[in-house]
């Protein structure tokens, strides 16, 4: 059994779960700017969590919206479960119409 970690509140023992938010503007923001980071922090027992604020619906200019939505969610589910070791938890923006 793992040694217990965490802080004293009001003299008991609290365990504090490692959790790690990244949070980006764009796809591929996170795996371009913070993938080695984010692995580093899974190895050391973090369980990972991430967000691209935008869709990626602007992305392009030869690919309809829907699409390129379609596209960049799933290189953006794709890259996280690489990182992640296939446990990721994504947290998606509802696209606005």
């Amino acid at each position: 059994m793992a040694a217990a970690r965490g802080m004293l509140y009001k003299g008991r023992l609290c365990c504090m779960k490692k959790v790690a938010f990244a949070i980006a503007a764009h796809p591929d923001d996170i795996e371009l700017m913070m993938a080695g980071t984010l692995m580093l922090l899974r190895e050391a027992g973090f369980e990972l969590h991430y967000m691209n604020v935008a869709n990626g619906s602007c992305g392009t200019a030869t690919l309809g919206r829907d699409e390129i939505i379609a596209i960049r969610r799933e290189e953006a589910r794709n890259a996280a479960a690489l990182i992640n070791n296939c446990n990721g938890r994504g947290h998606e923006v509802p696209t606005p119409t």
